[in-house]
């Protein structure tokens, strides 16, 4: 029987790459895509070298263009015979700053990849899977799923809405009777370049979240211990993959208070309980 496939996008760097990195490990045949086909040449180089004999390709994408996800699908279907596993992840933060500043240009692109890209890749990958009678989706969102906080706007407004389509997506399919399964990922801060074009930026607006996101960064976690973490979820068959579980159930506690009368605390991250 022939070894697993897997499709990751935003794999040249980060969560993407390490994850490229993982399952080739564990015997995947890995298809590689990003919009940076430089980058993408040289992680897929990077896996190849720490899985040796490993069946890796790249394959340029645009994830805000659906046209260039369904060619991405199509061609992973075409090298391998077949998708089993596919992987939304590629993200990036947006502008950071309130809600009623930045520019609606940086709002769109933001938008365009982490919620427009997942959708993407759901239209594209889904219905190949229930076609084949299996495999799974896993959309890779964020504790920003679960609350939202200050200067954080476009991020959290594109994560809660993968999750919303992640379960919508999941009770389509249990009502088809389909056995393509459907994962979503919340991790936290995560140690990538998905804030590294907030560097050196001394403008004044999103100046305090900026300063927030670049120390969390410093403070975040590993990349591939967040693969370690998503491939155990995978393997486990669970729905909810996170590195953090009693983040979210503090925020799901949020949400129940907010839902009682309360009003949204102004702390970034949910208290911890004694």
């Amino acid at each position: 029987m022939a070894a697993p496939s897997a499709v990751i996008t935003g794999a040249a760097s980060g969560i993407g790459l390490a994850l490229s990195t993982r399952l080739a490990r564990n015997g995947y045949r890995v298809v590689m895509s990003d919009i940076r086909a430089d980058a993408l040449h040289d992680a897929r180089a990077t896996v190849e070298a720490a899985a040796p004999g490993a069946a890796v390709v790249d394959v340029v994408a645009d994830v805000t263009d659906a046209a260039s996800v369904e060619a991405l699908a199509a061609a992973a279907v075409e090298e391998f015979g077949g998708i089993d596993l596919a992987i939304n992840n590629a993200g990036v933060i947006g502008p950071v700053g309130p809600v009623w500043e930045g520019p609606l240009e940086q709002w769109q692109l933001a938008l365009g990849i982490n919620f427009w890209g997942v959708l993407h890749g759901m239209r594209a990958f889904l219905p190949r899977m229930i076609a084949a009678g299996g495999g799974r989706l896993v959309n890779i969102a964020s504790v920003a799923s679960w609350s939202s906080g200050p200067q954080m706007g476009s991020y959290g407004a594109a994560k809660h809405a993968v999750l919303a389509l992640t379960e919508s997506a999941y009770r389509e399919l249990a009502e088809l009777g389909s056995p393509v399964r459907l994962s979503v990922v919340c991790p936290t801060t995560v140690r990538t370049s998905l804030v590294s074009h907030l560097e050196g930026d001394a403008s004044e607006q999103g100046s305090i979240g900026r300063t927030r996101l670049l120390a969390a960064r410093e403070r975040g976690l590993d990349p591939a211990a967040v693969a370690e973490t998503v491939v155990a979820g995978i393997e486990a068959d669970q729905y909810l993959i996170t590195t953090d579980p009693e983040w979210v159930l503090n925020a799901a506690r949020q949400r129940v208070a907010i839902a009682e009368g309360a009003e949204p605390p102004l702390d970034r991250e949910p208290p911890r309980r004694a």
